[in-house]
């Protein structure tokens, strides 16, 4: 082995060593990384930077939560990714200790004794709350941006329109009765459903996009509501579709 061959790889190995851990002072969390490419990384939520060791070296990982170890290039790629999807300027604007507080407070089940609301009965939207629940929104239509161009997305939107201009009776709970996944490979097409009904099948992204779509809506419904109607089943429904949506961040380098 040459000498030059010897020093990269003795180079590559210590490049874990090239890793700086930045630590909020204030409140000892740590916040972020410098990493060898010279780049400041900010963790998420539950994530933290270990060096898992692998032989004379080390590996850099990012653990989430109580999830398995995400090898730091995988991560690095995901949060790119999430970059591309939403401006960093609108990410800075998720403010996620209100989010993660909205979400508490309107699961949280109540004592019946203690009134007549099951959900949500310490809860009310506040102004930071109504704008927190304006950026999700905005992120999450950011996220679903690309896929809303598609030509398979505009299909279905023109069969929906024409259901719609025929007077059928379609339903936009979720799932609607006339909506079918077809799965990864299914084209958007007219169908009869197992009921003999009126439907439209398609793929699995599609579906799914529909799926976060309708999440988004029922939370702008709820962010336009008064304070008062906010309690009860409207509050858990609120709480839930965030963390449904949530899932959708995180699956997109966003949280």
């Amino acid at each position: 082995m040459g000498e030059g061959q010897h020093s990269d790889q003795l180079g590559a190995m210590e490049s874990w060593r090239m890793f700086q851990l930045k630590v909020d002072t204030n409140t000892g969390l740590e916040v972020g990384f410098n990493a060898p490419d010279g780049k400041f990384y900010r963790l998420g939520e539950g994530e933290s930077l270990v060096l898992v060791r692998e032989g004379n070296t080390r590996r850099p990982m990012i653990k989430r939560g109580g999830e398995n170890e995400v090898p730091f290039e995988d991560w690095k790629q995901l949060k790119e990714k999430g970059a591309n999807l939403v401006a960093p300027e609108l990410q800075a604007k998720l403010d996620r200790a209100v989010v993660k507080d909205i979400v508490t407070k309107t699961t949280k089940k109540n004592d019946r004794d203690g009134g007549d609301v099951l959900f949500g009965k310490d809860f009310s939207l506040d102004d930071s709350h109504r704008e927190q629940l304006q950026t999700v929104i905005e992120i999450g239509e950011s996220i679903l941006h690309k896929e809303k161009e598609k030509p398979e997305w505009h299909e279905f939107l023109r069969l929906l329109q024409e259901f719609s201009d025929k007077g059928f009776s379609l339903s936009f709970g979720f799932p609607p009765h006339w909506l079918v996944d077809g799965g990864a490979t299914a084209t958007v097409q007219k169908i009869k459903t197992q009921k003999g009904l009126p439907g439209i099948q398609v793929p699995s992204r599609v579906f799914k996009v529909y799926e976060w779509d309708h999440i988004i809506g029922a939370i702008r419904k709820t962010a336009g509501q008064s304070a008062s109607l906010t309690a009860g089943t409207s509050a858990k429904f609120l709480g839930e579709n965030l963390t449904k949506l949530g899932e959708l961040f995180k699956n997109n380098g966003v949280i």
